[in-house]
């Protein structure tokens, strides 16, 4: 393999599309090509194009399990953790399969008005592991508080406040996008509310002021992640969660790592909800974050 393909291994920004599609110069087989650019939103072919070169060779191989190592030898046993010592790597053994097949679990109609994973009438867009943990972390926390930034057609804020009637949780659900018009759910433990993440002085100030906590905030929006996750930083108390969705993709977890970095003395992962399957076996990779400190 040539140094210039190492690189690009090493650097997996230099994949994430930005309208060029850099991608394409390392996946070279036309019909793969095809397949990734009609198949799949941009950030997942990205990601899908590292996994491409992860398996050109011993040597990308190697490189990968030993970032892998070194990630659970400094990370230790200890369940919170420093972003800084966590790796973006996962036990999962991502294919094109294993992501097409949740991808069209969540989108492909098959003729129904719905897609096969949906949740009381609408969209559900969570991944199968996440599902799973999601419900561990809320019968731990019991927010009081959910923040959703990113709704779609309102799936998720509905089984999220199904959830917590479920556990008895005495708390409510906010869920924000910039389109309301496409949310079609509708619950009384819901309210849905218009913001722009591109703005994040468009979330309610006087709201976010007024809600109880503990909370729970959930970046699903993937625009202006950083700036976004800055904004909530200044509103989120000590034992407040916050996760950030979809981070197994290079195009989101560079912005939201930059944050935790910044932050790394006020948030630690939550280990015991990432790696719950393995090491990030999840699609939120170091995703889930729980504040120690407040903000002085």
């Amino acid at each position: 393999m040539t140094e210039a393909r190492q690189l690009r291994v090493h650097d997996s920004a230099a994949l994430v599309n930005d309208g060029r599609e850099p991608w394409r110069e390392v996946v070279t087989n036309d019909q793969d090509r095809t397949r990734l650019s009609e198949w799949f939103r941009p950030d997942i072919a990205a990601t899908l194009a590292l996994f491409y070169l992860s398996t050109a060779g011993n040597e990308v191989r190697r490189m990968l399990r030993r970032s892998l190592t070194a990630g659970r030898r400094r990370a230790g046993r200890e369940r919170f953790a420093r972003i800084e010592d966590r790796r973006w790597i996962s036990d999962l053994s991502w294919s094109y399969q294993l992501l097409r097949g949740v991808e069209k679990a969540k989108t492909n109609l098959r003729g129904h008005d719905l897609p096969p994973l949906h949740w009381n009438g609408a969209v559900l867009m969570k991944d199968p592991f996440d599902l799973a943990i999601y419900q561990m972390l809320m019968q731990e926390l019991r927010p009081r508080t959910v923040i959703e930034i990113g709704a779609y057609q309102g799936g998720t804020a509905v089984w999220f406040a199904d959830l917590m009637e479920l556990l008895k949780i005495d708390g409510h659900v906010y869920s924000f996008d910039i389109n309301t018009e496409q949310i079609t759910a509708r619950h009384p433990g819901v309210t849905f509310g218009q913001a722009d993440s591109n703005d994040p002085s468009s979330f309610d100030e006087s709201l976010l002021r007024g809600l109880p906590h503990p909370w729970l905030v959930i970046e699903d929006a993937h625009v202006n992640i950083r700036a976004v996750l800055g904004h909530f930083d200044r509103y989120l108390m000590a034992g407040d969660y916050l996760a950030v969705e979809d981070t197994f993709a290079p195009a989101y977890y560079i912005p939201f790592r930059k944050f935790a970095v910044a932050a790394s003395d006020r948030y630690r992962v939550d280990t015991r909800f990432t790696d719950l399957f393995g090491y990030n076996i999840c699609w939120n990779h170091n995703g889930y974050l729980k504040k120690i400190e407040n903000q002085e």
